[in-house]
């Protein structure tokens, strides 16, 4: 998405709203994209979007987000990935990792054979 709808909505001051999620796995290849909902990015524009958002504070989360999958009108095939760009002010993620009683960390667990690797050192 070319925004991030939570930060749009609570009208962000913080952060750059032009900053929205990235969805990445073959299962993307299925998403109805219209003008104003994105577009397909290159390896290099998905990199260059993760670096602005890292710059600009916000924290990255990859994770499995079926809800935004049906959204999209994507089948859940197991291959489709989210990265939101979260504010600890106005995404809901932000709010629990940056708010919330470790408790709440339980909602969050790793992914199976997914490694991140820095962008930079």
């Amino acid at each position: 998405m070319d925004y991030c709808g939570c930060r749009k909505f609570n009208e962000c001051q913080n952060h750059d709203i032009g900053l929205g999620c990235l969805y990445i796995g073959d299962d993307t290849l299925q998403m109805k994209i219209t003008e104003n909902r994105g577009h397909f990015a290159t390896k290099e524009e998905a990199l260059e979007r993760v670096r602005l958002a890292i710059d600009d504070g916000l924290i990255p989360l990859l994770g499995r987000a079926m809800g935004e999958a049906t959204g999209y009108g994507v089948e859940n095939k197991g291959y489709f990935l989210s990265c939101c760009f979260c504010c600890a002010d106005c995404c809901i993620n932000g709010k629990i990792m940056t708010h919330g009683p470790n408790a709440n960390m339980t909602m969050f667990s790793r992914i199976e054979l997914i490694i991140l690797v820095a962008l930079r050192s």
